[in-house]
């Protein structure tokens, strides 16, 4: 057999091994997937979710302002009252009467610090601890005691609702405790020029302002000469150049248990006797002026 035949043969091998499918596959009806299988199936990628982040994070902005919110009206300063008694002290206030810091302006004013009661409370506590601590250390007493109450705030109508408040208090304890004493009550604006005043001779705003008050009123007076005065030598001063106290922005209630039985409301309207000094015996809360 030689090599075309030996070909041949192969070839025809080849072909009968290999069947012509041709017409059966073409002619065989295709059924169509109703649904992929696990070799047709191709994963879709996943869509970043936006507007999930943007809610998160829009929630996260609403929550940072509220926490700051409620932080800047805790922390933040509404109103500075000072105490004139013997301790000076300065109690600073955010909106909702909570004290934050309190300062003193002698070294009498330093020693009611170390009481824990004193600190970190709301103003009524505070201002009945503090006048609880005086009668203790022996502050107060005597018939001819002094209390110079002075408030400031950016909002005259705010301020003389504290005032009336804080007096209400004052007056309940001392009735409660048998004190006597000469309430002295003024309204302070923000002013720059007392700040510095008060730092120059190292006095609180409130009698910073009466002083000052005094040497507008009197050209006779000067302030450097009022600074180192007592509140009871400030009186006496008042009252020998017949200043009426309304006329320097004070209103003074004699709080004395035989002569004080007025009744103290809750919108402010007290029934006290004349004050020396006070003219009509009810002085007007403010800045005043001669």
């Amino acid at each position: 057999m030689n090599r075309k035949e030996i070909a041949a043969h192969l070839n025809s091998a080849i072909t009968q091994l290999v069947p012509d499918l041709f017409d059966i596959v073409a002619n065989t009806p295709v059924i169509k997937m109703e649904k992929h299988d696990y070799v047709t199936r191709q994963e879709e990628a996943e869509k970043p979710k936006y507007r999930l982040q943007l809610i998160a994070a829009c929630v996260g902005v609403m929550l940072i302002m509220v926490v700051f919110a409620g932080w800047f009206q805790f922390y933040a300063v509404e109103s500075v009252i000072t105490l004139d008694i013997n301790p000076s002290m300065e109690i600073t206030t955010n909106r909702r009467n909570h004290v934050l810091r309190m300062q003193a302006h002698n070294d009498d004013g330093s020693l009611l610090f170390n009481d824990p009661d004193i600190k970190n409370k709301d103003l009524n506590t505070s201002v009945k601890n503090i006048f609880s601590s005086i009668l203790q250390m022996g502050y107060m007493g005597n018939a001819d005691d002094i209390v110079l109450v002075s408030v400031q705030s950016k909002n005259a109508d705010s301020a003389v609702k504290l005032q009336n408040r804080i007096t209400k208090d004052i007056i309940a304890f001392l009735k409660e405790t048998n004190t006597e004493a000469l309430l002295l009550r003024q309204t302070i604006l923000p002013d720059n020029k007392l700040k510095k005043l008060g730092a120059e001779y190292n006095i609180s705003l409130g009698k910073s302002n009466l002083i000052r008050q005094m040497a507008a009123c009197d050209s006779a007076l000067n302030i450097a000469d009022l600074a180192p005065l007592s509140l009871q030598e400030l009186m006496q001063v008042i009252k020998e150049q017949e200043i009426e106290l309304k006329e320097i922005g004070l209103d003074g209630i004699d709080i004395r248990i035989s002569a004080y039985d007025g009744a103290y409301d809750s919108a402010g309207d007290e029934a006290h006797p004349p004050v020396p000094g006070n003219g009509n015996g009810k002085g007007v809360a403010g800045n005043g002026g001669c």
